[in-house]
């Protein structure tokens, strides 16, 4: 069985048979099961539920299905319909006299003579066969009246007989009144409507009896109207033809009005145009005249000052472009970074023609000192604080200071001791990781003032963060101490230091940021080829996602090596 609720047991007269909710199920005795009743399921032509089966004497089988709402299938109603059935898959369906209702039917009772009481909800029905009724007979769907609906007037009068209804523009807003010649359970009646040059198309068969259209435009429309009734006997349909006319502000001569009087204002706008503009010509080429003069003369005045300035600001470049050799003769050599660390590269792009970015190398019987920077805005002013930061750090090593935290702390009290910060309003500062190697057991030291140190062992990638204070600039404690990182390579370990430039360098197809995120991905990615590589494919790839149209937003230094 479909279901172990809902099944209803039936006595055709010839066999017992089960109503489910899929259908007709009959039992077998060789089988001791159910099975589906094909021949009366395709009789009926409907594997539904049924909650009511009566077989009269006279052979008569009479059923009552539900039947499902085709557009909300949660609805559900009741039919009646009586068969003559002989048990094959063929039935003779009745069904019309029970449409109205069909869902209130309770019981069934024969009493001769072809005569049945059918009880429902309020009593008791008589049926009676021999009276034979057309439930097919035509019938008419009637307009009743039509209205305004701003004031409820009465339009078109009681069941008019007009075809034709012609109405002003101020009543263009009208209630339909409709209703239908059959009188059978009238409460029955639904009616389905159309209106020619409003609607998109029928609506469906509704109780509703009016209709409201509003704010119609000037034009002809035709209204339609078919009733159905209990039967589902549809009605001849009605049909009224309205009329809306355009008020005389709305008619051809008022549009033809319109544009002779905007032709006119267009032709005396441009007249009146066409004259101030000769006038104010004639008072431009004065003023030409005057000022082609004036504009000579401040032309040549022009021309000697952009000769000066173009001296100044080639004086000014070939100031900068010497700081350039300062600051460069400044750098550690390469050759020395190589022999202290043979597997090692510095991607190193300046914003301008200096840099406020740096990277610095000192070396003593024990230590390999070696550090990335950033200093405070770039250019000129970020290369003074470049240089200022590269003598400090080589007076720190000097005194004897080789521990990562305690040069950075050095580095803190010196920087802010030699800007006097402390007494002035200067906030320059910079962030900077620094790494000290021991020469004989290679352990790592890393301290870091906002930079972090990114390293790869094992074919793992980690991050050890640097400490929030900056070197210099705003304090948010005086007298702070750098936290010391100890890392011991395997022999395979490599380090990457680097600034804020390439990971807040903006560009791609959105103009976003590349983000540190990508940034460590793509290091992860290219750790385990030669450092040149990995310098060349960092630059091709920084510069890719600023393309041709975009700018270096800051300066870039970006250094690794392997232990």
């Amino acid at each position: 069985m479909p279901s172990a609720i809902g099944n209803y047991l039936f006595d055709t007269g010839k066999e017992l048979v089960i109503g489910t909710s899929d259908g007709f199920y009959k039992y077998s005795k060789d089988s001791d099961k159910f099975f589906k009743y094909d021949a009366m399921n395709e009789a009926f032509n409907n594997n539904v539920g049924y909650e009511f089966m009566y077989t009269d004497p006279l052979d008569n089988i009479w059923i009552k299905r539900v039947i499902s709402n085709k557009k909300d299938p949660n609805v559900q109603h009741w039919l009646l319909e009586r068969y003559k059935y002989d048990g094959d898959s063929q039935a003779e369906c009745l069904a019309a006299p029970f449409l109205p209702y069909a869902d209130h039917i309770y019981s069934i009772g024969y009493v001769g003579d072809s005569c049945y009481i059918i009880g429902d909800q309020d009593g008791y029905v008589h049926y009676d066969e021999k009276i034979k009724k057309d439930f097919s007979i035509p019938y008419k769907a009637l307009i009743r009246n039509v209205e305004n609906i701003a004031n409820d007037s009465i339009l078109a009068g009681e069941a008019f007989e007009k075809k034709v209804l012609v109405l002003p523009y101020s009543e263009r807003s009208i209630r339909i009144a409709f209703s239908a010649a059959s009188y059978e359970y009238p409460e029955f009646l639904r009616f389905k409507t159309y209106m020619e040059n409003n609607d998109d198309g029928w609506t469906d068969f509704r109780n509703e009896t009016v209709k409201e259209y509003s704010n119609l435009s000037p034009g002809t429309y035709v209204f339609h109207v078919i009733a159905k009734n209990c039967y589902d006997n549809e009605s001849q349909e009605a049909t009224l033809t309205i009329k809306i006319i355009a008020p005389w502000y709305m008619s051809l001569w008022a549009v033809i009005f319109y544009v002779l009087v905007f032709a006119l204002l267009i032709w005396l706008i441009v007249k009146a145009y066409t004259k101030k503009l000769i006038r104010d010509k004639q008072k431009l080429e004065q003023i030409v005249e005057q000022r082609t003069a004036e504009i000579r003369q401040q032309s040549k005045l022009i021309m000697e000052k952009n000769e000066e300035i173009t001296e100044k600001n080639k004086s000014i470049t070939d100031s900068i472009e010497y700081a350039l050799h300062i600051q460069q003769a400044m750098l550690p050599l390469k050759d020395k970074i190589d022999n202290a660390l043979p597997i090692n590269f510095i991607l190193y792009r300046p914003k301008d023609i200096v840099s406020g970015d740096y990277y610095w190398f000192a070396e003593t019987d024990k230590k390999i000192i070696i550090t990335a920077a950033d200093c405070t805005g770039h250019g000129v002013p970020g290369a003074f604080m470049s240089m200022i930061g590269s003598q400090i750090l080589t007076e720190i090593i000097s005194d004897g200071i080789t521990s990562a935290d305690e040069i950075l702390t050095n580095q803190n009290f010196r920087i802010r001791k030699a800007l006097k910060q402390d007494t002035t309003e200067n906030h320059d500062g910079m962030d900077m990781a620094l790494c000290s190697i021991d020469k004989e057991t290679h352990l790592v030291e890393y301290a870091g003032a906002k930079n972090p140190l990114i390293f790869i062992q094992n074919e793992e990638i980690q991050t050890i963060k640097a400490d929030k204070q900056a070197i210099g600039g705003d304090q948010i404690q005086e007298d702070f101490h750098f936290t010391k990182h100890e890392i011991m390579p395997d022999g395979n370990t490599w380090f990457y230091m680097f600034s804020d430039g390439y990971e807040d360098q903006f560009g791609g197809p959105d103009g976003k940021k590349f983000k540190i995120k990508n940034l460590r991905e793509l290091i992860f990615k290219i750790h385990n080829l030669p450092p040149e590589q990995q310098r060349e494919i960092l630059n091709t790839t920084i510069e890719e996602w600023i393309g041709p149209q975009g700018e270096q937003t800051d300066d870039i230094i970006l250094m690794g090596f392997k232990l």
